[in-house]
Protein backbone atom coordinates (compact mmCIF):
# COMPACT_ATOMS: atom_id res chain seq x y z
CA UNK A 1 0.00 0.00 0.00
CA UNK A 2 2.86 2.33 0.13
CA UNK A 3 2.98 2.83 -3.41
CA UNK A 4 -0.98 4.05 -3.36
CA UNK A 5 0.29 7.83 -2.73
CA UNK A 6 2.63 9.89 -4.55
CA UNK A 7 3.89 12.99 -2.48
CA UNK A 8 1.40 12.80 -0.34
CA UNK A 9 -1.62 12.43 -3.23
CA UNK A 10 -3.99 9.42 -3.79
CA UNK A 11 -2.32 7.71 -7.35
CA UNK A 12 -4.71 6.29 -9.93
CA UNK A 13 -4.48 2.87 -8.71
CA UNK A 14 -5.96 4.05 -5.65
CA UNK A 15 -8.60 6.14 -6.79
CA UNK A 16 -9.82 2.80 -8.99
CA UNK A 17 -9.67 0.70 -6.13
CA UNK A 18 -11.74 3.57 -4.28
CA UNK A 19 -13.83 5.17 -6.50
CA UNK A 20 -16.88 4.05 -5.61
CA UNK A 21 -16.15 5.60 -2.12
CA UNK A 22 -14.85 8.73 -4.10
CA UNK A 23 -18.22 8.81 -6.34
CA UNK A 24 -20.58 8.48 -3.19
CA UNK A 25 -18.90 11.10 -1.50
CA UNK A 26 -18.50 13.35 -4.69
CA UNK A 27 -22.53 12.84 -5.04
CA UNK A 28 -23.03 13.85 -1.86
CA UNK A 29 -21.82 16.78 -1.43
CA UNK A 30 -23.28 18.10 -4.87
CA UNK A 31 -26.72 17.38 -3.24
CA UNK A 32 -25.63 18.88 0.18
CA UNK A 33 -23.90 21.95 -1.34
CA UNK A 34 -27.30 22.31 -3.64
CA UNK A 35 -29.51 21.63 -0.77
CA UNK A 36 -27.86 24.14 1.45
CA UNK A 37 -28.40 26.63 -1.82
CA UNK A 38 -31.90 26.15 -2.12
CA UNK A 39 -32.36 26.17 1.92
CA UNK A 40 -29.74 28.58 3.20
CA UNK A 41 -31.27 29.90 6.18
CA UNK A 42 -31.63 26.24 7.82
CA UNK A 43 -28.27 25.27 6.98
CA UNK A 44 -27.16 28.70 8.77
CA UNK A 45 -28.82 27.45 11.52
CA UNK A 46 -27.60 24.34 11.10
CA UNK A 47 -24.03 25.16 11.00
CA UNK A 48 -24.39 27.69 13.93
CA UNK A 49 -25.45 25.03 15.64
CA UNK A 50 -22.83 21.97 14.95
CA UNK A 51 -20.31 24.88 15.63
CA UNK A 52 -21.40 25.89 18.78
CA UNK A 53 -21.20 22.04 20.11
CA UNK A 54 -17.69 22.12 18.82
CA UNK A 55 -16.87 24.24 20.66
CA UNK A 56 -18.98 22.81 23.75
CA UNK A 57 -16.73 19.38 23.49
CA UNK A 58 -13.55 21.37 23.11
CA UNK A 59 -14.44 23.34 26.01
CA UNK A 60 -15.04 20.44 28.37
CA UNK A 61 -12.03 18.63 27.15
CA UNK A 62 -10.04 21.84 28.30
CA UNK A 63 -11.90 21.71 31.51
CA UNK A 64 -10.95 18.03 32.01
CA UNK A 65 -7.11 19.26 31.51
CA UNK A 66 -7.66 22.27 34.02
CA UNK A 67 -8.65 20.04 36.69
CA UNK A 68 -5.84 17.75 36.13
CA UNK A 69 -2.88 20.49 35.67
CA UNK A 70 0.36 20.09 38.28
CA UNK A 71 -0.03 24.07 39.13
CA UNK A 72 -2.39 26.53 39.77
CA UNK A 73 -1.57 28.64 36.98
CA UNK A 74 -1.89 26.02 34.44
CA UNK A 75 -4.97 25.22 36.25
CA UNK A 76 -6.70 28.88 36.11
CA UNK A 77 -5.55 29.65 32.60
CA UNK A 78 -6.73 26.41 31.12
CA UNK A 79 -10.05 26.88 33.20
CA UNK A 80 -10.53 30.42 31.47
CA UNK A 81 -10.31 29.51 28.05
CA UNK A 82 -12.63 26.37 28.86
CA UNK A 83 -15.03 29.09 30.46
CA UNK A 84 -14.67 31.01 26.58
CA UNK A 85 -15.20 27.67 24.55
CA UNK A 86 -18.50 26.89 26.74
CA UNK A 87 -19.68 30.70 27.05
CA UNK A 88 -19.69 30.76 23.04
CA UNK A 89 -20.62 27.13 22.63
CA UNK A 90 -24.05 27.14 24.81
CA UNK A 91 -24.11 30.64 22.90
CA UNK A 92 -23.88 29.73 19.42
CA UNK A 93 -25.12 26.42 20.17
CA UNK A 94 -28.43 27.59 22.08
CA UNK A 95 -29.45 30.52 20.39
CA UNK A 96 -30.65 29.69 16.82
CA UNK A 97 -31.34 33.02 15.63
CA UNK A 98 -28.31 35.06 16.95
CA UNK A 99 -24.91 34.42 16.15
CA UNK A 100 -24.44 34.87 13.05
CA UNK A 101 -21.83 37.75 12.31
CA UNK A 102 -19.32 35.76 14.38
CA UNK A 103 -19.97 32.32 12.83
CA UNK A 104 -19.48 34.51 9.19
CA UNK A 105 -16.65 35.45 10.02
CA UNK A 106 -15.25 32.08 11.01
CA UNK A 107 -16.32 30.02 7.65
CA UNK A 108 -15.34 33.09 5.73
CA UNK A 109 -11.51 32.45 7.34
CA UNK A 110 -11.69 29.02 6.50
CA UNK A 111 -12.77 29.44 3.02
CA UNK A 112 -9.54 31.51 2.76
CA UNK A 113 -7.86 28.55 4.57
CA UNK A 114 -9.68 25.89 2.51
CA UNK A 115 -8.53 27.76 -0.41
CA UNK A 116 -4.91 27.77 -0.19
CA UNK A 117 -5.03 23.85 1.31
CA UNK A 118 -6.57 23.47 -2.20
CA UNK A 119 -4.46 25.47 -4.48
CA UNK A 120 -1.36 23.40 -2.89
CA UNK A 121 -2.86 20.48 -3.51
CA UNK A 122 -3.40 21.52 -7.27
CA UNK A 123 -0.01 22.30 -7.78
CA UNK A 124 0.90 19.10 -6.37
CA UNK A 125 -1.69 17.18 -8.58
CA UNK A 126 -0.64 18.66 -11.96
CA UNK A 127 -0.32 17.59 -14.55
CA UNK A 128 -2.03 14.42 -13.28
CA UNK A 129 -5.95 13.67 -13.43
CA UNK A 130 -8.36 16.59 -12.27
CA UNK A 131 -5.86 18.82 -11.04
CA UNK A 132 -7.65 22.14 -12.79
CA UNK A 133 -11.17 21.29 -11.23
CA UNK A 134 -9.04 21.14 -7.86
CA UNK A 135 -7.26 24.80 -8.80
CA UNK A 136 -11.25 26.04 -9.56
CA UNK A 137 -12.74 24.82 -6.34
CA UNK A 138 -9.74 27.01 -4.92
CA UNK A 139 -10.58 29.81 -6.50
CA UNK A 140 -13.92 29.52 -6.06
CA UNK A 141 -13.43 28.54 -2.13
CA UNK A 142 -11.29 31.88 -2.04
CA UNK A 143 -13.43 34.33 -3.82
CA UNK A 144 -16.35 32.75 -1.07
CA UNK A 145 -14.43 33.31 1.96
CA UNK A 146 -13.42 37.15 0.57
CA UNK A 147 -17.40 37.67 -0.57
CA UNK A 148 -18.20 36.31 3.19
CA UNK A 149 -16.32 39.05 4.65
CA UNK A 150 -17.62 41.42 2.65
CA UNK A 151 -21.24 41.13 3.44
CA UNK A 152 -20.73 40.00 7.18
CA UNK A 153 -22.97 43.06 8.62
CA UNK A 154 -25.54 43.03 6.10
CA UNK A 155 -27.16 39.41 5.19
CA UNK A 156 -25.51 37.02 7.68
CA UNK A 157 -28.30 35.28 8.40
CA UNK A 158 -29.24 33.97 5.14
CA UNK A 159 -25.77 34.02 3.34
CA UNK A 160 -23.52 31.17 5.22
CA UNK A 161 -26.22 28.52 3.97
CA UNK A 162 -25.36 29.93 0.58
CA UNK A 163 -21.82 29.94 0.16
CA UNK A 164 -21.69 27.44 2.26
CA UNK A 165 -23.44 25.58 -0.32
CA UNK A 166 -21.65 26.36 -3.44
CA UNK A 167 -18.52 25.95 -1.54
CA UNK A 168 -19.72 22.17 -1.16
CA UNK A 169 -20.85 21.73 -4.40
CA UNK A 170 -17.99 22.61 -5.71
CA UNK A 171 -15.47 20.67 -3.28
CA UNK A 172 -17.83 17.59 -4.49
CA UNK A 173 -17.23 18.15 -8.07
CA UNK A 174 -13.69 18.57 -7.68
CA UNK A 175 -14.11 14.30 -5.90
CA UNK A 176 -16.25 13.20 -8.90
CA UNK A 177 -13.48 14.84 -11.55
CA UNK A 178 -10.59 12.77 -9.91
CA UNK A 179 -12.81 9.96 -10.64
CA UNK A 180 -14.43 10.50 -14.20
CA UNK A 181 -11.64 12.74 -15.79
CA UNK A 182 -9.05 11.01 -17.94
CA UNK A 183 -5.60 11.26 -16.46
CA UNK A 184 -4.94 14.43 -19.11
Amino acid sequence: MLDDYTHGLPTRGFVKRHQSKVKIAGWLLVALGIAAVFYPIFFTIATKFVVGWFLIVVGAITLYHAFNARTWDIAALSTFVAVFYLAGGVYLAMTPYSGFLGVTAILALAFVAQAGIEWILSRKRRPRYGWRVVRISAVISAILGVALFWIIPVNANWVIGSILGVNVVTTGMSFLAVVYLPNH
